[in-house]
């Protein structure tokens, strides 16, 4: 911007303005000086350009961070996911094992029980021998006595595991292997009908020597005595009636069996027929004849059958 400067060497009032002389001429103009900060508009350019490429490296380098951590984030969910599955098997094999062990426990008790009526009805079986005998006290009995009886309530208790089954076809002409298995396998499915705690696999063998023309009876072992007697229990659900089920019995077992059936048939000849062998708590060595319930129209029918027999009019 141009300005009027008064003349150098001058004084005095303000001159004349509406009249010019050459000493306007004399008058300068200053240039404004510029910015040392300012430059051309290329360098307003760069520096916005080095900004924004400083941003966008800060931003780059929060992104990279970013996805690390969300990367870390989901390997630690997926470990903890992975152990809250562990735990979950670990939780479901605990409990199955507290249940296995219950269950145990329970037969536990329930053996118990039953060797406490065991050593009972022993206990009664040892009184009424000696009150049959009028003996002295068990300690004055022979020693072979002893020994024989200990022997026979051993061999008592480990037969009552285990059962025998009349009627299974023996394969002949095969090896043994072969045989055991085909045994084994016939056992369970006709055992499978009577009870649904029959283990999968079992302990059988067959009874007598081996002979190409005949079927021995098959002996089934099991490890609990309660398996047996419910099987026994059981036996006539067994849908092939060719099929006998029997307990496994000692030699004196058998003979007294053998006398109270001879017993039972002698007083059914003498008109007795209203007798049966009751069985004592599932027990075959603890067994007597004694009447069995009749209802009326069974009575009468059998009434008239022994009046028949001994030649009287019905």
């Amino acid at each position: 911007m141009s300005l009027l400067r008064s003349p150098t060497n001058v004084g005095g009032s303000a001159p004349e303005l509406t009249t010019t002389d050459n000493k306007v001429n004399q008058m300068t103009l200053r240039k404004h000086k510029g910015s040392p900060h300012t430059g051309s508009h290329g360098d307003c350019g760069l520096n916005m350009a080095d900004l924004r490429n400083d941003i966008m490296g800060l931003l780059k380098d929060f992104t990279i961070s970013q996805n690390e951590h969300m990367t870390s984030m989901r390997q630690d969910i997926s470990q903890i996911k992975n152990q809250m599955d562990n735990i979950q098997s670990t939780t479901e094999y605990l409990v199955t094992e507290q249940s296995k062990i219950r269950t145990e426990m329970n037969e536990l008790k329930n053996q118990k029980v039953i060797s406490e009526e065991k050593f009972k009805i022993l206990e009664n079986d040892i009184n009424a021998l000696k009150t049959g005998s009028g003996q002295e006290p068990s300690s004055s009995l022979p020693t072979s006595s002893r020994e024989d009886l200990i022997r026979e309530i051993g061999e008592r208790s480990n037969r009552e595991k285990n059962i025998l089954i009349i009627g299974v076809t023996e394969l002949h002409g095969s090896e043994v292997e072969v045989r055991r298995s085909y045994d084994e396998k016939e056992a369970l499915n006709i055992l499978s009908e009577t009870s649904k705690r029959i283990p999968t696999t079992l302990k059988t063998s067959r009874l007598g020597k081996y002979k190409t023309d005949a079927n021995r009876p098959l002996k089934i072992y099991f490890d609990y005595p309660e398996i047996a007697k419910e099987i026994l229990r059981n036996k006539d659900k067994i849908t092939n009636k060719n099929i006998k089920v029997f307990s496994d019995q000692t030699p004196a077992q058998q003979l007294h069996m053998k006398e109270l059936k001879q017993k039972l048939l002698e007083r059914h000849e003498n008109g007795e027929t209203e007798l049966t062998i009751k069985y004592i708590k599932g027990y075959s060595k603890n067994c007597f004849i004694v009447k069995k319930l009749i209802v009326p129209s069974q009575r009468l029918q059998t009434t008239s059958l022994n009046d028949k027999k001994h030649g009287k009019e019905v």
